[in-house]
């Protein structure tokens, strides 16, 4: 006598599944963290120079460094002075010398890469082979946003009056206001309802990404990397702005003229000429750069100079000694110009 079979139990099946998942997952990280120790590095430089070089919350627009604090990037020594950017304390420059500031972010920071290979570092000594006895102020906090930069330069240019203020460009700085706002309807969109089962479960896998834990882990920096460059193959597949601006060209690149203007505007009023650098950077955000309009923000500020593409190509440029040398011979070349040399 045969038996009955039993009731079917479909919630077997969906853990089997999911037991699976997340296998996989682990799996990848495991390979991840055993193929990836510069990611490793990485992490765990940004979490020390966060514990001891980043201002505590709340923290204000423009806001520098801890003031005379001493801290690491890798593991090359930080030092902050009474401003709380990277470098000696600032002085009254030398009799004769040109005060040169440069207000930046990583790159001119030099993160990843020890004080003197920074490129202001780099970019003072050879001004003074070429014959041009210059004081280079290195005002660059990594992650400074365009916002960080707008109220920067109004606190800064008043108080150290440079002859000539350098004001590095990057890919995400066309993208600043796009990314803000979305981020702002996103809220908006998320607060006017409930969220359902599903909606909670979302809530607290994004909350543990966000967590320490959580954006430890390679794998999710190795998927976001791989979405950033399937973001940029769609777009290219759109074509190029042009030197006009086009429709669709983002209100981010539009903030980026206005601010840029704003600022040659009161580097003008201060006796301040300046240099704006287009940073390129590597794919995939270079590609970005191109894709927002940098031709446009170009004919915007046809009055002041700009000197494009100063890109290192592809890979990280931070931790690149010789990167950050063909930057400073670059950045060189624009200040002899100004100078009629």
């Amino acid at each position: 006598m045969s038996k009955k079979p039993g009731p079917r139990r479909p919630w077997k099946g969906l853990i089997l599944v999911l037991l699976n998942v997340l296998a996989a997952l682990a799996t990848a990280e495991v390979g991840l963290r055993l193929a990836g120790p510069v990611f490793l590095a990485r992490r765990m430089s940004i979490d020390t120079f966060n514990r001891e070089l980043v201002l505590p919350p709340p923290r204000r627009p423009g806001d520098a460094l801890r003031p005379n604090a001493r801290g690491r990037t890798y593991a090359f020594p930080v030092r902050t002075n009474s401003l709380g950017f990277r470098g000696p304390e600032i002085h009254p420059p030398p009799p004769g010398a040109v005060r040169i500031a440069v207000l930046g972010r990583s790159v001119a920071f030099g993160w990843g890469a020890a004080e003197k290979d920074a490129w202001p570092y780099v970019l003072e000594r050879l001004l003074a082979r070429k014959g041009l006895k210059a004081q280079v102020l290195d005002l660059s906090v990594p992650a400074w946003t365009l916002a960080d930069i707008y109220v920067a330069a109004h606190k800064l240019l008043p108080m150290l009056e440079p002859r000539i203020l350098i004001l590095p460009v990057h890919p995400e700085d066309f993208s600043f206001l796009d990314a803000l706002l979305e981020g702002i309807r996103k809220n908006l969109q998320a607060s006017s309802h409930a969220p359902g089962r599903l909606g909670k479960w979302k809530e607290r896998i994004q909350s543990f990404l966000a967590s320490p834990a959580g954006s430890g882990l390679f794998l999710k920096e190795f998927l976001s990397a791989a979405w950033l460059r399937l973001q940029v193959a769609l777009e290219e597949k759109k074509g190029q702005y042009g030197g006009e601006a086009p429709a669709g060209l983002g209100r981010g690149a539009l903030l980026l003229a206005r601010v840029l203007e704003d600022i040659r505007g009161l580097a003008e009023k201060t006796g301040t000429k300046l240099v704006v650098l287009d940073m390129g950077g590597s794919d995939p955000l270079g590609s970005f750069c191109r894709l927002k309009g940098i031709a446009y923000v170009q004919a915007r500020l046809k009055d002041a100079p700009f000197k494009r593409p100063v890109t290192l190509g592809r890979g990280d440029p931070h931790p690149n000694p010789l990167g950050h040398k063909w930057i400073a011979g670059k950045v060189a070349r624009a200040i002899l110009a100004l100078q009629g040399k």
